[in-house]
């Protein structure tokens, strides 16, 4: 082992909760959903920068559409992730920007179970393009002619770095760059 004494553990939570913990050093690092670039204090290196979309049943009345207004968009029940997570700060930004207040009817902590909320007739589902192309089967995307902030997902880290997490943003930074 080249870092003896390393431990690498998984956790879980919302992108908010994951940068406090990454600056407050309780965590080296964390892939986490932003709405804007580098969280003050913290270097970043983005892997996914694409928009935000409207996600609906084949049924529902905006499939038929290519793309809509988040004006269109907030005339019907919505399901998101919660407050704290990247996806949402984008669709609030967008939606505080233009003076609309949706209704978040459901908010679900994971990405799948807005899709299958959506799926289900619930809401019309807030997620990133690849999330609703994943679930294409069952969901059209709509685009969102008015929502101009890219939801990101990143690796965030402190500027002062072991040895051990140097290497590992290292090998993050090459295996991201080439699958892109």
């Amino acid at each position: 082992a080249a870092h003896p004494g390393v431990d690498i553990a998984l956790r879980e939570g919302n992108s908010d909760d994951l940068v406090a913990d990454v600056r407050s050093g309780e965590l080296d690092l964390a892939l986490v959903g932003l709405a804007s670039r580098t969280p003050a204090g913290l270097e970043s290196m983005v892997v996914i920068d694409e928009r935000i979309v409207a996600a609906v049943p084949a049924e529902h009345p905006l499939a038929a559409q290519k793309d809509a207004t988040l004006a269109e968009v907030c005339e019907y029940p919505i399901v998101a992730l919660p407050p704290g997570t990247g996806i949402r700060a984008v669709f609030d930004r967008d939606c505080a920007g233009g003076g609309l207040s949706p209704s978040i009817t459901l908010q679900a902590s994971a990405p799948d179970a807005v899709a299958d909320l959506a799926t289900r007739g619930l809401g019309v589902g807030i997620l990133s393009r690849s999330m609703a192309e994943f679930y294409g089967d069952r969901l059209v995307a709509i685009e969102l002619t008015d929502s101009h902030t890219a939801a990101l997902l990143a690796l965030v880290w402190r500027s002062a770095m072991s040895p051990a997490l140097a290497e590992l943003v290292g090998i993050a930074t090459t295996s991201f760059s080439e699958s892109s």
